[in-house]
């Protein structure tokens, strides 16, 4: 790659060579400029590296949530994400692999496409948490279920009249509440 980018600095430096009307000094000096820029632009740093979730795995929730969610309902998945920096979905990529092979659709969207109601719902949770607004603005889009992956949520979770619990790992880290009074399902 080195060598082709040598190569096409060199076809650039010939270019302006022949076009350009000013002098082969400014025209080098021109020509490593833009090289430096690419190499700037393309350079990654270090690389991060994370272990690929395994798909014939399933976490409980995902297992307990395929027999249960009616297709078309919505799942959320707490913590919600914070930022908006790669490093910060590294949880929601997990969950979206294993809801995708489980079929269960979730609020996040996938990949890099977000629903449009995203970044609402983002700064509704981290403003209110797990208030009863947000619980029924979830529950107008068919998001009927909230899994819970860390302590801060599960308290808020236990603390919402609106959400029953229906499931809960053996050592309590994950658990499933359920939107009560939702209706008939679909």
């Amino acid at each position: 790659i080195i060598l082709l980018a040598g190569i096409g600095l060199d076809r650039l430096q010939i270019w302006f060579l022949r076009r350009a009307g000013c002098s082969s000094r400014t025209q080098r000096v021109i020509v490593v400029c833009l090289g430096l820029l690419v190499a700037g632009e393309s350079w990654s740093g270090v690389p991060g590296r994370g272990d690929v979730p395994r798909i014939d795995v399933w976490p409980g929730w995902a297992e307990f949530l395929q027999s249960r969610a009616v297709s078309g309902e919505g799942v959320l998945i707490l913590p919600y994400v914070q930022g908006h920096a790669p490093d910060d979905f590294q949880a929601t990529v997990r969950w979206m692999i294993h809801s995708t092979v489980a079929g269960l659709r979730i609020v996040y969207g996938y990949s890099g496409f977000f629903p449009p109601a995203h970044f609402t719902l983002q700064r509704d949770l981290q403003r209110a948490g797990l208030e009863s607004s947000v619980i029924l603005q979830l529950q107008s889009g068919r998001v009927f279920w909230v899994v819970v992956t860390d302590s801060e949520s599960d308290k808020q979770a236990q603390r919402q009249p609106l959400l029953r619990e229906q499931w809960r790992s053996a050592d309590g880290s994950e658990a499933v509440f359920e939107v009560v009074n939702r209706g008939q399902k679909e």
